[in-house]
């Protein structure tokens, strides 16, 4: 029953590769990051439309044990994905906001002194 191979994606010169065809995989956590990957290829690639997993490789029985985990994993990845955003467009958010604080800090500061300088006239007038 077993095929003697590591079923977990590998890196090549070429990139990440599945040693294991499909249907005869049975390492439950591979089994369940590979369809998480097809749920999210053959979504893109239909749209609206509903996705097939045997039509990507997959036995019946796999997708009725597995299917579930996996469409549930990759909700959680594109949730984690969505809520996390690159370290750089967070500094030049942040950035911003602080130069926009600091506009408006100069602009009031700034017009105070001009009412206080116009005050100061008319009193020593």
């Amino acid at each position: 029953m077993g095929h003697g191979l590591s079923e977990a994606r590998v890196v090549t010169h070429d990139g990440f590769i599945w040693p294991v065809e499909r249907h005869a995989m049975r390492a439950h956590d591979a089994i369940r990051q590979r369809m998480a990957e097809d749920l999210k290829r053959l979504r893109d690639e239909a749209g609206e439309n509903p996705v097939e997993l045997t039509e990507a490789g997959w036995t019946f029985e796999q997708v009725q044990v597995h299917g579930l985990a996996a469409k549930l994993r990759l909700d959680r990845e594109e949730r984690d994905a969505a809520e996390t955003e690159p370290k750089g467009f967070g500094l030049v958010r942040q950035f911003s906001r602080s130069a926009a604080e600091l506009a408006c800090l100069t602009a009031f500061l700034g017009a105070g002194l001009v009412i206080a300088l116009h005050l100061t006239q008319m009193m020593g007038a």
